[in-house]
């Protein structure tokens, strides 16, 4: 996090850790992000502190192969135990997510389980994280699985996202429709990257049975008629799933 706001951590006996600024221009930027974020809204240590959690959950979350408490103690410049103790609560955050930590024998993605699942641990993160926010044109994972090739393309898939709805009378608040088309933009990418979702016939046939089924199907025709965006049967099913 340091390296990408623009410094790094200098460790000088009897001083501990001291900033040196590498690039004054994206320091300043997320300096002053930052100082506005918590001074405006009054925030303690103790949110501090669960930004360095979320920290931790987002190296978890991008990386495909297991990372040691060692390696992210020296990511996060902390102790083996502050580490472990965080862990705990990782742990119960990813399993209310139906997600596990994969061993260290295994292959693949660290966080495993269900795609859906671990697109809405992704959002999550990414949401409750005001620091990772503030530099996320930085952030490898925004970067990766939240932004797309063409701006342009983004904008219109947030577009027929906002007037399906509303011609549909659907009515949601501003905030809630930004989420959604972060959702559209993961969608897409981790789609296209071999990442996709799947439904049971039984749970497919329940999700069809709501109204809205009908519309978002619609929604993703026009998305593949105007855009390069997937038509996938169990993407459709998966969207009407995160609006209800």
């Amino acid at each position: 996090l340091c390296a990408d706001s623009g410094a790094q951590l200098v460790s000088k006996r009897h001083y501990g850790y001291q900033i040196q600024v590498l690039d004054p221009e994206i320091y300043e930027n997320v300096r002053n992000d930052v100082f506005i974020y918590f001074f405006s809204s009054g925030i303690n240590s103790a949110k501090i502190q669960d930004e360095r959690l979320l920290s931790i959950l987002h190296s978890m979350l991008m990386s495909e192969d297991y990372l040691t408490v060692d390696t992210l103690a020296q990511q996060q410049y902390v102790t083996r135990t502050s580490i472990i103790t965080k862990m705990k609560v990782i742990r119960k955050i990813i399993s209310s997510y139906h997600l596990t930590i994969k061993k260290a024998q295994e292959e693949g993605p660290m966080i495993q389980g269900r795609e859906y699942d671990i697109r809405l641990l992704m959002l999550d993160t990414i949401e409750n994280s005001h620091y990772l926010n503030s530099i996320y044109q930085l952030r490898k994972m925004h970067d990766r699985w939240f932004r797309l090739d063409s701006e342009e393309e983004r904008l219109k898939l947030r577009q027929i996202l906002l007037t399906t709805l509303r011609e549909n009378r659907y009515r949601l608040r501003d905030d809630t429709i930004n989420k959604m088309s972060y959702y559209l933009c993961l969608v897409k990418k981790r789609y296209f990257s071999g990442y996709q979702v799947h439904f049971t016939r039984k749970e497919a046939d329940v999700i069809r049975s709501f109204g809205i089924y009908r519309v978002i199907s619609r929604m993703f025709i026009q998305m593949a008629q105007e855009t390069t965006y997937p038509t996938d049967e169990n993407e459709v099913l998966a969207m009407c799933l995160y609006i209800m």
